[in-house]
């Protein structure tokens, strides 16, 4: 049985220095509201379907990726609404920070130090 069929609320999956990819099948739990899978050496981007994952609240993804590997953080990140902390610090991300991180009004915590980002993005705030 693969873990992409039950219906997790919560994977957590930390410094098991796991290797190879992501499967697009993650995509599949739409229950998750919790992810942790820091400390380990993951070769490739997230998927995309990482958008699908609508009830995510929390997700920290420390030190993901193998050092060398080019990695971008994916669009479809804008598709998480409930998002409310996101840390992808430490992924030695190359690129500019993605206009679609804006979208997520519900974000309180973002972090993403030690990487390789350049340029800037404007975040606009309310408070109520």
């Amino acid at each position: 049985m693969t873990i992409f069929r039950l219906p997790l609320f919560s994977l957590y999956l930390a410094n098991n220095i796991l290797t190879g990819t992501f499967s697009e099948a993650i995509g599949n739990l739409t229950h998750l509201n919790y992810i942790d899978l820091s400390g380990n050496r993951f070769t490739r981007n997230w998927p995309e379907a990482i958008g699908n994952l609508s009830s995510l609240t929390f997700s920290d993804l420390f030190s993901l990726f193998s050092n060398g590997s080019t990695v971008r953080i994916p669009d479809s990140i804008s598709r998480l609404s409930e998002l409310t902390f996101l840390s992808y610090r430490g992924n030695d991300v190359i690129g500019r920070i993605p206009e679609s991180i804006t979208k997520l009004s519900k974000l309180i915590t973002l972090r993403l130090f030690f990487n390789r980002l350049r340029g800037h993005t404007r975040f606009h705030y309310q408070l109520d």
